[in-house]
């Protein structure tokens, strides 16, 4: 009865950990009032996002297809498709949030860039850590802190680092 009692234990406990819900991190579809209070919680910096709209300012860790937001947007580790903003669009902002140089230093040398693949149109400024693979529109000034290959456009400048 004994050994009976442990195998109906045992059998229980695997089929509880197999039904637990793996979490899931990404999202087809977000929609958030500011990056705290939306569709995506209190951590939105952990999810990836298809379509977002964002009624002031979105935050993510990467976005794909289309994000608008009516102030800015930020996405920490990539950008593809189209993304628009009323002031500023931001990829790979807060890619090294909270790290040391060490840290930092490592990352990079696993590979790590936070890249734009589409377009971004902000009123103001749009900025990317690493490479632009499309385009950029803004009202004031246009940033790809690493290579081009597409085209920058803006009222006063465009700045490309390599």
């Amino acid at each position: 009865m004994n050994r009976t009692c442990h195998i109906f234990c045992l059998v229980l406990c695997c089929y509880a950990a197999t039904a637990q819900r793996k979490i899931d991190y990404t999202k087809i579809f977000q929609v958030s009032l500011t990056p705290a209070i939306g569709t995506n919680g209190m951590h939105p910096g952990g999810y990836i996002n298809y379509f977002s709209f964002n009624l002031t300012s979105g935050y993510s860790m990467a976005n794909y297809i289309f994000e608008i937001g009516l102030i800015s947007n930020l996405n920490v580790n990539e950008t593809k498709g189209l993304q628009i903003s009323g002031i500023a669009n931001l990829t790979g902002a807060n890619a090294f949030a909270g790290m040391q140089q060490k840290e930092k230093d490592e990352k990079i040398k696993r590979g790590f860039e936070a890249n734009l693949t589409g377009f971004q149109i902000a009123g103001v400024s749009n900025v990317v850590l690493n490479n632009v693979f499309g385009g950029q529109i803004s009202g004031v000034t246009n940033v790809a802190k690493g290579a081009l290959q597409g085209f920058q456009l803006s009222g006063i400048s465009n700045v490309v680092y390599k």
